[in-house]
């Protein structure tokens, strides 16, 4: 039950930052692809984003006044899974 509630929570984390990064309405496809590259932009802005939205997630876990019902050093580690692997994809990137 417990990990249920941790990745529940942490998957419904991910598909928040993915739905909030996708292409807004009204805004071109165009404004998100290689062209910005090119302008010097983040090749890739989606994942930059993910990659703060989660580290925003742990500050506020580790500054948390309470334990969420002894859950929390089991939501931080979910949280923190993710960050490793984006971050490699970031820097695999820029070689």
């Amino acid at each position: 039950m417990k990990k249920t509630l941790i990745y529940s929570l942490t998957t419904g984390l991910l598909m928040h930052v993915t739905l909030s990064v996708v292409v807004k309405p009204g805004q071109s496809q165009s404004k998100v692809g290689p062209d910005r590259v090119a302008l010097g932009a983040q090749p890739h802005p989606n994942i930059t984003r993910a990659i703060h939205a989660l580290e925003a997630a742990r500050s506020d876990l580790q500054n948390a006044a309470h334990q969420y019902w002894g859950h929390r050093v089991e939501a931080l580690q979910a949280n923190n899974a993710p960050l490793s692997p984006l971050q490699v994809a970031l820097r695999c990137e820029r070689r």
